[in-house]
């Protein structure tokens, strides 16, 4: 009698103890579907923002600026990040693959992220690589594969 009463209380807790389990994965799943959700709820807001800015293409490498015959910014994802300089993957106008761009900074080169409409200001050293950058520059930059930055800002960050 003993022994049958050992083996079904260990049939009884080995019962509980799955359903304890079960509910516990049901929770983390819940948890988990609900952070996916909320990422997923911010990329979409930040697609619709990027379309108010006038982006169309949402890749980042293939992002790029209305065409014409000069062309003075693009955007594109900072690939590398070296003394004083940027390697940025972007698209120029009317052409069809991605290439790196080396963007220099100059003293006077203003770093911004834009904060409720407003200009935040930023230090070299707070861009990091795999960042969405909008860049200008005061000469026209077509065709150049190494430009000096007027203005950089950083439109997307992880």
């Amino acid at each position: 009698m003993d022994k049958n009463i050992s083996i079904l209380l260990v049939i009884i807790f080995f019962l509980i103890g799955f359903g304890a389990g079960k509910v516990l994965e049901e929770r983390t799943w819940r948890a988990k579907w609900q952070v996916a959700q909320e990422e997923m709820f911010r990329a979409q807001e930040y697609i619709d923002w990027l379309k108010t800015q006038g982006v169309s293409r949402l890749l980042p490498e293939e992002v790029s600026t209305p065409g014409g015959e000069e062309i003075y910014e693009f955007w594109g994802t900072v690939t590398e990040k070296g003394d004083g300089f940027l390697a940025v993957r972007g698209v120029f106008p009317e052409e069809q693959e991605a290439q790196a761009i080396k963007v220099n900074m100059a003293e006077e080169t203003e770093i911004f992220r834009l904060e409720e409409s407003a200009k935040v200001f930023l230090n070299f050293e707070d861009i990091e690589t795999g960042e969405i950058v909008h860049v200008t520059s005061k000469e026209n930059i077509r065709g150049e594969e190494e430009i000096i930055a007027g203005q950089l800002q950083v439109v997307y960050r992880d």
